[in-house]
């Protein structure tokens, strides 16, 4: 196949792919490799567009919505920990209209009937010396232990609601009640269940708005001896979880395959 050129990419593989493509390349004048490195540009897109950002909210009233994959919107809540964002807008992906929706505050009457509670689950027996747990959050649809099977051996703890689904969030006051929830999850309850962790793998399925709030939390732990990786979940592939993104401590924005 000496009248084609053949060009490889390198999408921030973690493995030896660069190395096995270059040798090739190194053997057929007609193969070209591209060892892009594309996820540690939108990581730095990302600060580089949020500091921005949070600058220009001091003076105004912020505002936010996103659709990006949950770890890099996750990502973009850790360097606007300090932000105050005063409007979020959801997708409103039940009416059909390509609209969106902002969230109100509670009224007398919706504070008093209240909203789904999200519940904490831990497993029945936990591994107390685990060094790896999955955090597993479900507000926009259920995770099953199906989907979480390349997780195999490590305990799973559940941030929970009864039936998950999209835009279940619709208010303020649930908004700030469901990050705290999480973020009592995150520095507390698992780190007393779990003294010598060192790794959290997160996966969820949740709106952006809650995502920025989990991003903000992990922003200000104390805590930055575990590490976060937040995954992508991707119905076609397998596994499902096919990358993630460390979202602090010293691997912050570091690629990880599936």
């Amino acid at each position: 196949l000496k009248d084609i050129e053949i060009i490889c990419v390198n999408d921030a593989s973690t493995d030896k792919s660069i190395d096995i493509l270059n040798k090739y390349a190194q053997r057929y004048q007609n193969m070209k490799v591209i060892d892009c490195k594309i996820n540690g540009f939108i990581c730095k897109q990302i600060e580089n567009d949020v500091l921005k950002f949070t600058a220009k909210i001091s003076d105004n009233i912020g505002c936010f919505t996103g659709m990006a994959p949950i770890p890099y919107t996750i990502y973009a809540g850790t360097f606007m920990e300090n932000a105050n964002i005063k409007r979020y807008f959801e997708y409103d992906g039940r009416s059909g209209q390509k609209k969106y929706y902002e969230l109100k505050k509670a009224t007398r009457k919706q504070k008093k009937s209240g909203w789904p509670r999200l519940e904490k689950v831990f497993p029945n027996s936990t591994e107390r010396d685990s060094t790896e747990i999955v955090l597993a959050i479900s507000i926009s649809h259920n995770i099953t232990d199906e989907n979480l099977v390349q997780f195999a051996g490590k305990d799973i703890v559940r941030l929970e609601i009864q039936g998950a689904t999209d835009n279940v969030i619709q208010l303020k006051e649930q908004l700030e009640e469901y990050s705290r929830v999480i973020y009592d999850c995150i520095n507390t309850d698992i780190d007393n269940q779990y003294p010598g962790l060192q790794k959290i793998h997160l996966v969820a399925s949740i709106p952006s708005c809650i995502s920025i709030e989990i991003g903000k939390n992990i922003g200000l732990r104390v805590n930055r001896n575990v590490n976060i990786i937040v995954y992508h979940f991707m119905r076609t592939y397998t596994p499902l979880y096919k990358f993630g993104v460390c979202v602090n401590g010293n691997n912050k924005g570091q690629y990880i395959e599936g």
